[in-house]
């Protein structure tokens, strides 16, 4: 599975670079994504997603979008919307894992008020991916991690 993340990150890095990423005749954010999302190159799907084989050793999986949670107003619901539509276009039986990621660096009140804005965000997203959206629970799955690098916590979409 690891061996095409490779490519959709190469692709649209080079292809459409992470200012104005394109798919499906469709431009999702013509100067830049919205403030508080990232798209590593990543919410740029390709329009075929490569065989889930992949070679030994090669880096770890790449997020969809990772939307950083250092405050809580950020605007997630139509890059998240198109990212999705997108890969179920491609893909209709996909499967998303949303990662909240809790920085691990910082004072223990700002690392627990991260924690908290970190777990709101990802149970925001959740709920409208199989509320909004309507993906079955069963599709969906939520977990956490720790970055003891990160001074700011985010949540990170994986495909399944």
């Amino acid at each position: 599975m690891r061996g095409w993340w490779r490519g959709i990150s190469v692709a649209c890095t080079l292809a459409a670079g992470l200012g104005a990423c394109q798919f499906a005749d469709e431009t999702l954010w013509p100067d830049s994504p919205p403030d508080g999302i990232e798209t590593r190159g990543q919410a740029a799907v390709p329009q075929q997603l490569p065989s889930e084989t992949g070679a030994a050793g090669e880096t770890a999986l790449e997020p969809l979008m990772v939307v950083r949670s250092d405050r809580p107003d950020i605007a997630f619901e139509t890059p998240l919307s198109q990212t999705v539509e997108q890969v179920l276009r491609l893909r209709p039986e996909a499967r998303f894992d949303l990662v909240a990621v809790r920085p691990g660096r910082g004072s223990p009140s700002a690392r627990s008020r991260a924690e908290t804005l970190t777990q709101q965000q990802a149970e925001r997203m959740l709920k409208y991916l199989a509320g909004d959206l309507g993906l079955a629970p069963e599709r969906l799955s939520l977990t956490a991690t720790t970055n003891l690098a990160a001074e700011t916590g985010e949540v990170r979409l994986y495909l399944r």
